[in-house]
């Protein structure tokens, strides 16, 4: 089992081009020496912003009790991640700015649906009222089917002992 000498040497030549070429290849944003078939190194892949992102959804993010958030960096209205609710800037483009203590609701319910003519504004105050009333509403329905269930449970309850009571009278 001897050295190959002459495939050492050649191995040795291709690793050494391989190197010639990756030192020729830097990171498009820090210059840093990366892999040739690289653009940018990994620091600088991971905290790439919006469409440059390979996570990046269009600025658009479903949060907390289902209503959509829009990516708007600088707004006033931003949260700490810089993610404003879309239906109070759909309904602010149409309507100008929303006074203080007022919300944008969702006419139909679904907080996702954003369209201009689902929106309207009102006070908070209202809105609360409002939603009292429709949870109000959701507990009446189900009381009435709870009502219903019991008087069909009834109904065959009472026909089973009056057949209970006939069948008695027979075997006497």
């Amino acid at each position: 089992m001897g050295i190959n000498l002459e495939a050492q040497k050649e191995r040795g030549i291709r690793y050494r081009e391989r190197q010639k070429l990756r030192t020729n290849t830097r990171c498009l944003d820090c210059g840093k020496l990366i892999s040739p078939s690289a653009q940018r190194c990994s620091g600088c892949e991971q905290h790439r912003l919006g469409a440059g992102n390979h996570h990046w959804k269009g600025g658009r993010s479903i949060v907390h009790h289902g209503y959509v958030y829009r990516k708007m960096r600088g707004d006033p209205r931003a949260n700490g991640e810089g993610y404003v609710a879309e239906h109070r800037v759909i309904w602010e483009e149409a309507n100008g700015s929303l006074p203080e203590g007022w919300i944008v609701h969702h006419i139909n319910g679904d907080k996702q649906d954003n369209r201009l003519e689902n929106l309207e504004a009102m006070p908070r105050s209202k809105h609360h009222n409002q939603q009292g009333f429709w949870e109000l509403h959701r507990r009446l329905q189900i009381l009435e089917w709870r009502v219903t269930k019991l008087e069909a449970e009834n109904v065959l309850l009472r026909a089973w002992m009056e057949f209970s009571e006939g069948a008695r009278h027979c075997v006497r």
